[in-house]
């Protein structure tokens, strides 16, 4: 047989099975066609009654420890440690001790400072309460000095005054004499021969008549004058004395410097006070020891024994001139302080869930709430819910240790509110915290409300509504109000009646009023 033989052959048997299968289908169709042209739809059903609902969220929570002991020291000496990272340890534990000792002998030396700090200023203050004693009795002998030099010049310029005013003589005159003497020399002859003899002998009997005599007054001034030249020289002397005392020209001198000196020593004295309260204060927030708070587990440990617990601040306690740098001492006084402990309670954690706007609606504090982790249950409630959301950054934070939870359908950027919730049960220190846990909230519940099977209700346009089967086997669309709603079941509120049959799982094309058979429900 030739090739194009074999090839139309070929043909001719496929165009055959085409047709045969053609006319298969079509009597197939025909025949489906006339078999269910007049048939009732069957549908499923189940009458409606009464019983408890309880609406339950599921959600992934992560375990966060329901308490953290972060202890940060200043420069501190280890003396003990007895944890290690890892470590489950009690409430009154011991963990770290210090010894104190070296911040002890730094408040005693403050303390010494700032006595002899004291005794010098005192001493210092003294020395110069002498010194301003003497130069005080120089300055007043000095200024008495002056003012006597003054009152004498005073007095010699109003003795000289006077003076210029007054006769230094005056004429005595004895009246009574004179009236004697004119008497007996008009008696004498004068042509006597001895007359002559007579008038001397008259005359010299009264030779004290009249006689010139030094003034009182001019004397009395005289005798002022010179009284006040002397003892203007006696106070020239005195001053020029005064002045050469050395003790005024210290006083002089220390007047000018002595503020600033005062100043000066206030200024140190501060100084010594201020590091004594430093060294005091230092001691009085240093930790003696870390005692644990709570049952926890012990996440981060910074300290080693002989070593200190923070860089060494430079100081110094050695003589005044060290007051400026105990600013430094014992690491406290700078605010430089070491997270020495971090301890976590993992006996009470918290389970936390970031939740998004639609689950965040539906969660509440007080709701109760079950776990399962590991074949282990647990129990507890919705305990805090924020007031605010925040994003939550995928990649997580750096520098936490619990990064944020994304909400349903996995991490978000969308803004989320932090809902945490308690843990309790047996084994609790089993649980690892930073692992996920899983979470069912109980958001409602209901007790004896009329309890609608899920699938029965459907929606259409924002409306509920279910197919009730009357009891002539038509179909009634009814609207419902539904309530609480859990996998299985909803509360109806409105619309249905205890008793009322419903088509369960009701096909798209049944409609208000068609005829339907009633089948067996599987």
């Amino acid at each position: 047989m030739s090739q194009n033989s074999m090839l139309r052959r070929r043909r001719a048997i496929r165009r055959g099975l085409v047709l045969l299968l053609i006319a298969v289908l079509a009597v197939a169709a025909i025949l489906f066609f006339y078999g269910t042209r007049d048939k009732t739809p069957v549908v499923r059903a189940a009458a409606i009654g009464r019983g408890d609902i309880t609406s339950i969220m599921y959600l992934t929570a992560q375990l966060k420890p329901g308490a953290i002991q972060e202890v940060s020291v200043g420069r501190q000496l280890v003396e003990t440690v007895a944890v290690k990272v890892g470590d489950q340890v009690r409430q009154g534990d011991t963990l770290i001790t210090f010894d104190l000792s070296e911040l002890e002998e730094q408040l005693e030396e403050a303390r010494r400072l700032r006595q002899e700090t004291e005794d010098a200023i005192s001493q210092m203050t003294g020395e110069l309460g002498d010194q301003a004693a003497s130069a005080q009795k120089a300055m007043q002998n000095l200024q008495y000095q002056i003012n006597k030099l003054s009152g004498n010049i005073a007095g010699s310029f109003s003795a000289l005054n006077n003076l210029t005013g007054l006769p230094p003589y005056t004429l005595s005159v004895d009246q009574a004499a004179i009236d004697e003497l004119t008497v007996r020399l008009q008696a004498v002859d004068r042509d006597a021969p001895d007359a002559a003899g007579q008038y001397e002998e008259i005359l010299r009997s009264y030779g004290d008549t009249v006689r010139v005599v030094a003034s009182d007054d001019y004397q009395k001034q005289l005798d002022k004058l010179r009284a006040s030249l002397n003892g203007a020289s006696s106070a020239t002397t005195g001053l020029l004395s005064s002045v050469a005392n050395p003790d005024l020209l210290t006083g002089l001198t220390a007047t000018s410097g002595a503020a600033g000196m005062a100043q000066s020593a206030q200024s140190l004295l501060s100084q010594a006070v201020q590091a004594e309260l430093m060294a005091e204060n230092a001691l009085n927030n240093a930790v003696g020891e870390i005692v644990a708070e709570f049952d926890g587990l012990v996440a981060q440990v910074n300290a080693i024994p002989g070593t200190y617990t923070a860089p060494e601040a430079a100081s110094s306690l050695n003589g005044l001139d060290a007051l400026s740098g105990l600013s430094g001492l014992g690491g406290l006084a700078s605010g430089s302080t070491t997270k020495v402990l971090v301890l976590y309670d993992n006996v009470r954690p918290v389970a936390t869930y970031q939740a998004n706007r639609y689950d965040a609606s539906r969660l509440a504090v007080g709701m109760p709430v079950t776990y399962h982790q590991e074949g282990r249950d647990y129990y507890g409630e919705v305990s805090y819910k924020s007031r605010f959301a925040t994003s939550v950054d995928p990649a997580g934070s750096a520098d936490s240790l619990f990064g944020g939870m994304g909400g349903v359908g996995g991490l978000t950027s969308e803004p989320a509110l932090t809902v945490d919730m308690t843990v309790r049960g047996d084994d609790l220190s089993h649980l690892v915290l930073g692992f996920n846990i899983d979470a069912e909230v109980q958001t409602a519940f209901a007790q004896n409300v009329l309890l609608l099977p899920a699938e029965a209700m459907k929606r259409e346009l924002g409306v509920y509504y279910v197919f009730v089967l009357e009891a002539d086997g038509r179909l009634r669309r009814q609207p419902i109000s539904p309530g609480i709603q859990s996998d299985t079941h909803v509360e109806v509120k409105e619309g249905l009646a205890e008793g009322d049959r419903v088509v369960l799982g009701p096909a798209n094309d049944l409609t208000d009023g068609i005829l339907v058979e009633e089948g067996p429900v599987t």
